[in-house]
């Protein structure tokens, strides 16, 4: 994995860039601090899905408590039931403070850090996951597993900022590995011109393939850019204690 970054890193200082390393140290509280604002969030935001107003309904119900519980129960999966269990004990009377107030203050200060390093670069190269591809479900057992594979992707969201992830070459399985070019607030313009190189990669990797693989990744790498796009996706973890970052030739 970190080979192909590091190839891609080439890639984009052959085409101009600068490198610089930058250090971001508050980024390793960054899955805790997430996982905590999501379930809260989650949890106050489907709370309006009881059966009466939004969601589906039971019928299996008797009474009108019964068709709150079992409209829920039906209608939500396990993921969905975790996540607002962890969400409604964070914002419970005795633990907002402690869990929930603490977790913004440290999306304060990621997204204060994050500023202070756009102040020296213009963008900032990571991985999109610490590892190729995993099957599906093959980690549904194991949710702690699952929430550490989001380690690179969590962090941008807590700060707000922007990014864009684009292929990187593949590993010796043949599993693709992902790329993410970092910007600023409200720069997702110039953010996309940063990955010219990983795209040109990216369309001759189309051309070795046909039919409805093609057509697949092609579809896949659109709705990826459409979402990062909307909801400022993807995030930066550093490899050890710094991370690579890209400077804009003058």
């Amino acid at each position: 994995m970190r080979a192909r970054i590091e190839a891609g890193i080439d890639a984009l200082k052959a085409a101009g860039c600068t490198i610089k390393p930058v250090s971001l140290p508050h980024t390793k509280y960054a899955i805790p601090a997430y996982y905590l604002v999501a379930t809260a969030e989650a949890s106050a935001n489907l709370a309006r899905f009881d059966g009466v107003r939004y969601g589906h309904r039971s019928r299996e119900s008797n009474t009108l408590s019964d068709m709150y519980s079992h409209s829920r129960d039906e209608g939500f999966g396990a993921e969905v039931k975790r996540r607002i269990l962890l969400g409604t004990y964070a914002l419970s009377a005795g633990y907002y403070d402690a869990y929930y107030g603490k977790a913004q203050q440290v999306r304060r200060l990621l997204a204060e850090e994050f500023l202070r390093a756009f102040t020296e670069v213009d963008a900032i190269v990571t991985p999109t996951a610490p590892t190729p591809a995993f099957k599906l479900g093959e980690k549904t057992g194991d949710p702690l597993a699952m929430y550490l594979a989001d380690i690179y992707t969590v962090t941008a969201s807590l700060a707000g900022i922007c990014g864009v992830t684009v292929p990187c070459g593949a590993t010796a399985a043949g599993l693709p590995v992902g790329m993410q070019v970092l910007a600023t607030h409200l720069n997702e313009g110039w953010r996309f011109a940063w990955p010219a190189p990983s795209r040109r990669r990216r369309r001759k990797l189309l051309e070795r393939h046909s039919g409805k693989v093609r057509q697949r990744l092609h579809d896949c790498d659109s709705v990826h850019l459409i979402v990062s796009r909307a909801c400022f996706l993807c995030a930066l973890h550093s490899f050890s204690r710094s991370a690579p970052v890209l400077e804009e030739q003058a």
